[in-house]
Formats: C-alpha cells, sequence, structure tokens
C-alpha cells in the first residue's frame, strides 16, 4: 500500500494479520502514533512505515514480537523519545533506518548485540 497518499491511523486490527511477512506503508499521509500490534506479527521480515507523518514515541515493544524482522524503516516522520531497548531482540535485523526525526537520547548499548545489523541510519535527529 505504498505510495497510495493514504491517510488517518493505521487500524490496530492489522496486529491481527497473522501470517503477513511485509508491512509498506512508505510515502503516505498516515498520522498518530503506531499501534504496537504492528509489533506482534510474528511472521514479519520488513516494515517499511518511512516517509509519512506518524508521530509520538515509538512502540515500547518494537523488538519483542518478531523473531523474523530483518528490515525495519522508520525514516522521515515525526517520531520523537527514545530509541527503544527491547529493539535488541529483534536479532535478524540487518537494516534500520530512523534518519529524519526527532529521536532523542543515547542509542541503547544493547542494539550491539544486533550481530546481523549491517545497515544503521539515525541522521537528522
Amino acid at each position: 500500500l505504498h505510495e497510495n497518499l493514504l491517510e488517518g491511523d493505521i487500524p490496530a486490527e492489522i496486529g491481527d494479520l497473522f501470517s503477513l511477512t511485509l508491512i509498506s506503508f512508505r510515502g503516505n499521509n498516515f498520522t498518530g502514533s503506531v499501534h504496537p500490534s504492528i509489533f506482534n506479527i510474528s511472521t514479519l521480515q520488513i516494515v517499511d512505515l518511512s516517509i509519512n507523518r506518524f508521530s509520538g514515541e515509538l512502540p515500547d515493544n518494537l523488538g519483542h514480537g518478531v523473531p523474523k524482522l530483518e528490515r525495519l524503516f522508520l525514516d522521515s516522520n515525526r517520531f520523537t523519545g527514545k530509541i527503544p531497548v527491547s529493539l535488541s531482540n529483534a536479532s535478524k535485523l540487518n537494516s534500520l533506518f530512523f534518519t529524519d526525526n526527532d529521536l532523542r537520547g543515547n542509542i541503547p548499548g544493547e542494539l550491539g548485540g544486533l550481530l546481523e545489523l549491517q545497515w544503521l541510519e539515525f541522521e537528522y535527529n
């Protein structure tokens, strides 16, 4: 569903789609916070929420329920707060993009345990 000028919030019920391997809402006009239910889909490998108008803090469960997650794109939004330590539980992550948000604080040292991580971008925060 990328680049379709979709608006509003992503419904919490998307977390009920337990067979999804890819979520791409890139390049829309979604607003509000990202519902934590997205990060309870254990089959997800790629999540691309970049280039929207999401805001607020990132979900605390960001890495807990996604053991197969390889790529996470959250760039070009309006996220605030800190990067959740829980992200370090997504041990398959190889690409992580937080560019162009309003994140603050330190990068959690626990991310150093993501041994498959090859690409990490945090600029413009």
